[in-house]
């Protein structure tokens, strides 16, 4: 049974985003306590033997003409580590991705790299602001998908990975798509190889502390919010 991306729909104008969005002022990674992830040289130092890095990209530009809206941009994702008791859209997701209100009118990926508890961790969501045509609306909306909602195709369904303790991992990179129902988030890739290492080296300078030789390239898994391909 494939997700029914219409049944996650939850478009609002005035209603604040549920809490598993952790809220922020400007782009963050941040945890359930509202305590940064992204690697620095000092808490991987101290860290990185029980916790694990995860690397992905994101972008949070805006794209234009998207399905039947003027434009649309993905302004957060979060993650719950599994197994959780966590049902509702009201408590907090352990890891969360988050941009401010600043507008990123390139369309760009920006690379990250957290630094997060080891264990297997599930989608627990996704918000996307869009902008109605202006025949039927001039006030922004999002497209959320919660927790609660996901859970009805079962814990995983959304997509899921894992880390290890002193283990790195590349997750993908992370954009929206547009599509007749509505736009959803979506997972591409690095291609292995060339493109792979490209990567890591921009990364690198990003990140000059991180040790990348042992880089596992493990994708999101997903069947409905990105391609499935085969491992390298």
């Amino acid at each position: 049974m494939r997700i029914d991306i219409q049944s996650l729909i939850r478009l609002s104008a005035v209603v604040a985003l549920p809490a598993l969005f952790t809220a922020c002022a400007s782009t963050a990674m941040v945890n359930s306590a509202q305590q940064s992830i992204e690697a620095t040289a000092e808490s991987y130092a101290e860290q990185r033997s029980t916790k694990g890095v995860v690397l992905l990209g994101v972008n949070w530009g805006r794209t234009w003409a998207c399905g039947a809206y003027q434009n649309a941009e993905l302004r957060i994702f979060a993650f719950d580590l599994m197994p959780t008791t966590k049902e509702s859209n009201e408590e907090g997701a352990d890891i969360v991705l988050h941009t401010g209100p600043k507008l990123l009118r390139r369309q760009e990926y920006i690379d990250y790299a957290l630094l997060v508890e080891p264990g297997e961790y599930a989608l627990a969501g996704f918000a996307i602001k869009v902008m109605p045509d202006k025949l039927v609306s001039d006030t922004a909306q999002y497209w959320v998908a919660g927790r609660s909602d996901l859970a009805k195709y079962g814990a995983y369904r959304g997509g899921h990975f894992s880390v290890a303790a002193n283990e790195t991992v590349y997750l993908g990179h992370f954009d929206i798509k547009c599509t007749a129902a509505g736009p959803k988030l979506w997972r591409v890739r690095a291609k292995p190889g060339e493109d792979f290492d490209a990567y890591l080296a921009d990364l690198k300078r990003k990140y000059p502390f991180l040790d990348l030789k042992q880089t596992k390239y493990r994708l999101l898994q997903t069947t409905e919010f990105g391609h499935q391909y085969d491992k390298p």
